[in-house]
């Protein structure tokens, strides 16, 4: 009977370790990504009191990140590569900077850093 009970346990609990794990790399994958948005729109508008407040933020999620600084690095040199996109408006005036850093945030080439990085834990 005791040994029955303690592989029961053993297998209710086994979900909740995958679970938390999964939770553990989705947290750090949001926060290199909204580390990116944010250190985006910072190198977008560096003067500016957005600017300052993005940095801010940036900065705590480089804080409270789980990853290993160089996916940091590696997510900063992605917003400056970014920027540095042409994008067309209509208007064809606006530098588009805060499409280009949403853009980023969603993309597939921070998505693998994020990946490469919770994989190397």
């Amino acid at each position: 009977m005791g040994t029955q009970l303690i592989v029961a346990a053993s297998l209710f609990a086994l979900p909740l370790f995958f679970n938390t794990a999964h939770a553990s790399e989705s947290a750090a994958a949001e926060n290199l990504k909204n580390f990116a948005l944010s250190h985006c729109l910072y190198q977008a508008f560096p003067n500016s009191q957005a600017g300052e407040e993005a940095k801010a933020a940036a900065g705590g999620y480089v804080e409270t990140g789980t990853l290993d600084a160089d996916a940091y690095a590696e997510a900063a040199e992605l917003a400056r590569q970014f920027l540095a996109k042409k994008y067309a408006s209509k208007s064809g005036n606006a530098s588009l900077a805060v499409m280009k850093c949403i853009d980023l945030s969603q993309s597939t080439e921070l998505n693998a850093v994020a990946t490469r990085y919770i994989q190397a834990r």
